[in-house]
């Protein structure tokens, strides 16, 4: 990919009805006010995007080699699909 972004991880958080994304060490990607009904959705597929991204790589270099996925391979993908959701 040759577009640059933040590196992760990212995290979502609600602080005084604003949900904030960013770095730990306190980069601050965006801002999302908390009064939307998909605020926290959005915030948490945003802080999600560099977990999702490196799983859609990794399955995407996978399916070019017609290699089956391995358990860690498909232990990452669900486990940036469940930031997402939280689950």
């Amino acid at each position: 990919m040759s577009e640059q972004y933040t590196p992760g991880p990212w995290r979502a958080i609600n602080i005084t009805g604003v949900w904030i994304v960013g770095r730990d060490d306190g980069h601050l990607l965006t801002k999302i006010p908390a009064g939307s009904i998909d605020a926290e959705a959005n915030a948490r597929l945003i802080a999600a995007a560099p977990d999702l991204l490196d799983a859609l790589e990794r399955l995407v270099h996978l399916a070019e080699c017609n290699t089956s996925p391995g358990p860690n391979t498909l232990t990452q993908a669900r486990a940036a699909i469940a930031k997402v959701g939280q689950r």
